[in-house]
């Protein structure tokens, strides 16, 4: 017994999640969607959980505001595979801790993890709820710790291009000044003052923003970035 497709579709017809056993085109796939789309949203409430289309049978059951679309050969039996779909919702309420359409909207990949643990090849790989729970609990530790280490790896670097760029300024400071110094300019008095040009007077500005920005820790990448290109 193989399950050929899971869908799960919301009340107004929109797909929450699609998982598919069976090589088919895009245009199949689509042809397929709306077909039983509009085949379980006639049904009534009272109506049979089994149908058929084409030379599958659809077994379905409404969770909430959720239907639970599964197709399977005809010869295959049909109570087992509702039997599939409920475990698969039971193992949803564990992990997400009574489930809602909107846990699955927003956090989608979750549930595709689930189904891939319960199901391979549209077969039944895993019937203990705790083992499912215990992989789901094991990726979720694993992408925690990747996080963590992405973001201190970030803020490594942002502390190394901001010390680089504080070499800079003060290297540029340094090379303002000590030019100031080899060429004083006398005035008209005969006195030998420093005369700063335009340029240099920015620059002394520009520095004297950063380095306080620096100490009140307010230093941005894209500040740093344009006092390297002054």
């Amino acid at each position: 017994m193989a399950i050929k497709y899971i869908i799960l579709l919301s009340r107004q017809g929109k797909v929450r999640l699609a998982k598919w056993f069976t090589t088919l085109s895009p245009k199949d796939k689509a042809k397929i969607v709306k077909d039983v789309t509009q085949l379980v949203l006639a049904r009534r409430t009272r109506s049979c959980n089994f149908l058929e289309y084409r030379d599958t049978k659809v077994v379905y059951r409404r969770y909430a505001s959720l239907f639970f679309i599964a197709a399977t050969d005809n010869t295959d039996n049909e109570l087992i595979t509702l039997e599939i779909v409920h475990r698969y919702v039971e193992q949803m309420d564990k992990y997400y801790g009574n489930v809602c359409e909107l846990d699955i909207i927003f956090n989608f990949q979750k549930a595709y993890f689930i189904l891939d643990e319960l199901l391979l090849a549209g077969e039944m790989q895993e019937s203990s709820k705790k083992n499912v729970l215990r992989v789901i609990g094991a990726q979720d530790s694993l992408e925690e710790m990747e996080s963590r280490t992405m973001q201190s790896r970030g803020s490594a670097e942002c502390i190394a291009s901001c010390s680089c760029v504080s070499r800079i300024v003060v290297r540029r400071t340094i090379a303002h000044e000590h030019a100031d110094a080899c060429h004083p300019h006398p005035d008209k008095h005969g006195d030998e003052r420093r005369a700063r040009n335009p340029a240099q007077e920015r620059w002394s500005s520009v520095a004297a923003e950063y380095f306080e920005a620096r100490l009140r820790g307010k230093t941005s990448v894209l500040f740093s970035f344009a006092i390297c290109g002054r």
